[in-house]
């Protein structure tokens, strides 16, 4: 769980948060109880904002790497089995 503080706290003990965050953990602010920003290390903030970003079709393709899924089936009963019971009954009344 990360560490919320709020900012009238974070101005008296800000050298504290910084190191906290270089170490790795996250610091959250508040303001009235309410998260606003979240004090992170530069590593962890270039690693969120510099990695490429994977387009739709990549993350298709390597969702279906992983679960060898080659794209010929496309009926998804076939690549996700039900559950063949009826199910429950149900009535609606007024």
């Amino acid at each position: 769980m990360r560490q919320q503080v709020s900012i009238a706290e974070a101005r008296n003990n800000l050298s504290k948060l910084v190191r906290a965050a270089e170490q790795g953990e996250p610091i959250e602010l508040t303001r009235r109880g309410q998260p606003v920003v979240v004090l992170v290390s530069a590593d962890e903030f270039r690693r969120l904002t510099e990695q490429p970003r994977t387009s739709l079709a990549q993350a298709v393709r390597e969702v279906r790497a992983r679960y060898k899924i080659d794209g010929s089936d496309s009926d998804p009963d076939t690549l996700f089995p039900r559950d063949p019971s009826p199910g429950r009954d149900f009535r609606y009344e007024d």
